[in-house]
């Protein structure tokens, strides 16, 4: 592994390195003392034995089984899902609310509130200019004040019932 990398100009961890002499240092000493055992078979059987055991001792079958089931509806559910995106499902198709009732509402309302104040403004404003007229008939002020009048006060109660 050393040759290799002086060899390719790839820098190399000490940690790396030093491992790498210690397990070559671990063989040579193995195969002085017993040329027929192989030191990383027994190595990796030892670690395969401990994890294993470790998981055998935090594997509780019931959350397993639990785990599995809530594995397996999610999978069932998203396969719904995508049947019903695709039509081939029957049931409610995808739904995106933006919550646009509540800006529907809103604007709906602004909107009313924006003609009432207008037309009660412009009747008022009428009933202004028409009663120092002179050509006028005489009720024709009236009338638009009253007009004005009811508007305004039409406007002020749907000030007040949406403030509920």
């Amino acid at each position: 592994m050393t040759e290799l990398s002086v060899r390719y100009n790839v820098p190399l961890p000490a940690s790396l390195a030093l491992t790498g002499k210690a397990l070559a240092q671990m063989q040579l000493a193995t195969a002085e003392l017993d040329p027929d055992l192989d030191p990383f078979e027994v190595a990796g059987s030892f670690l395969m034995r401990g994890l294993s055991s470790r998981i055998m001792a935090q594997a509780d079958p019931k959350k397993l089984f639990y785990e599995g089931q809530k594995l397996r509806m999610r999978f069932v559910k998203l396969i719904e899902a995508v049947e019903r995106l695709t039509g081939a499902r029957p049931g409610p198709k995808l739904q995106v609310n933006f919550g646009a009732d509540r800006l529907e509402d809103a604007v709906r309302g602004a909107g009313r509130r924006l003609s009432l104040g207008i037309t009660a403004g412009a009747s008022l404003l009428g009933a202004a200019l028409t009663t120092g007229s002179n050509g006028v008939v005489e009720w024709v002020p009236i009338a638009l004040g009253s007009l004005g009048g009811s508007l305004t006060l039409g406007l002020v109660i749907d000030l007040i019932r949406s403030r509920r």
